[in-house]
């Protein structure tokens, strides 16, 4: 019996052993179904002459098509509107009883039909118009330039790597009630790690040869307030990691953070002769040595996972420091030029975009 029902083959066969007399419950429990199945083959035969089922009716859309089209036309004007909202905009809300004439499952099931499934959306910074315009003026002016060319971009960019951040996300082996067990669950400290702060730059050479600075391990300004990292820390990492891996005619990017744009930072830049990209605000999309610090976390964990739980002393976070630069140059270039090699994509993403969010 395919997906429940009886076969041509089957119900011949109940016609033919009623016409030999057998009972409806003799029938029924040689084909293995039910009495009422038997007898309804046997009626049907008496009445319409014919073994064949009739259609089922199935139940009455609960939508029309006009209701199909003011779901899609909602949904298509308004992405983010909530469910409450869109039965009311619809006109699918009873309010004498204040609760909604249509399920919530209904409106799902004709909005999956035409491809509309409800996802979380995806956090990026905010962008405003003016900045947008930005964004796309230096897509469109970068588009056709050679990444991998004569003219050298060397992206830089700093990070902080805090204790235990390359660690793999735990996965285990349960049964769904096991869910909240503590023995399924990976605690996580809600303390604020130690962390090295580090600045690093990459580029592309002529005929694809990968370039990388030293991985420089940060200073804080004794003199600044809280002992932050200010200009001068800055210039200290550009004089250790820049200054010997520049050549004139080579573009350097570095982003819109405070120290980069501090006059100090300015300043030393040009006196070196080093220039600069014209680097539009909120573009971390852009910047393809972003995607590098996830690397290196990881990387440094798979070197000295014993770094996951050091301690607060000093030769321990020396260690810390000197295993940050092995699992820095411990990265393949392949990755790195992988990298620089998507900015046409990373490009063409906020042309399209119009400046906006892209997906990098």
């Amino acid at each position: 019996m395919p997906n429940g029902e009886l076969s041509e083959a089957q119900r011949i066969f109940i016609l033919a052993q009623a016409e030999g007399g057998c009972g409806t419950a003799e029938i029924a429990n040689a084909l293995g179904c039910s009495r009422r199945a038997v007898q309804k083959v046997i009626h049907r035969w008496k009445t319409d002459s014919t073994t064949t089922r009739r259609d089922r009716m199935g139940r009455p859309p609960k939508l029309t098509s006009r209701d199909h089209r003011r779901l899609l036309r909602i949904v298509k004007r308004e992405p983010k509107i909530e469910y409450s909202a869109l039965v009311r905009e619809v006109g699918f809300w009873d309010t004498q009883h204040d609760q909604p004439t249509i399920s919530r499952s209904t409106i799902q099931r004709v909005l999956d039909e035409e491809g509309y499934h409800k996802f979380r959306s995806k956090r990026r910074p905010f962008i405003s118009s003016p900045v947008a315009k930005i964004r796309y003026e230096f897509a469109q002016r970068w588009c056709n330039f050679s990444w991998d060319g004569d003219t050298v971009v060397k992206f830089s960019d700093e990070c902080s790597i805090a204790r235990g951040s390359g660690r793999n996300t735990q996965w285990v082996w349960r049964l769904p009630a096991q869910k909240w067990s503590k023995e399924m669950i990976e605690p996580v400290s809600t303390r604020r790690q130690p962390a090295r702060m580090v600045w690093g730059a990459i580029w592309m050479s002529a005929g694809g040869q990968i370039g990388r600075s030293p991985l420089v391990i940060m200073t804080r300004d004794a003199s600044a307030n809280r002992r932050g990292y200010t200009a001068r820390s800055y210039i200290q990492a550009l004089e250790e990691g820049l200054l010997d891996n520049y050549s004139p005619g080579e573009w350097f990017m570095q982003d819109n953070a405070p120290i980069h744009t501090a006059t100090h930072s300015r300043d030393w830049l040009e006196d070196h002769g080093v220039a600069t990209m014209d680097w539009p605000p909120y573009s971390p999309d852009l910047n393809p040595i972003e995607h590098l610090w996830w690397a290196l976390k990881k990387k440094l964990h798979d070197l000295h996972p014993e770094f996951d739980t050091i301690g607060d002393s000093a030769e321990e976070w020396e260690a810390f420091e000197n295993g940050l630069v092995e699992a820095w140059f411990s990265i393949p270039d392949t990755l790195i030029a992988s990298l620089i090699l998507s900015m046409p994509q990373r490009i063409r993403a906020v042309i399209q975009a119009k400046g906006y969010q892209t997906k990098y």
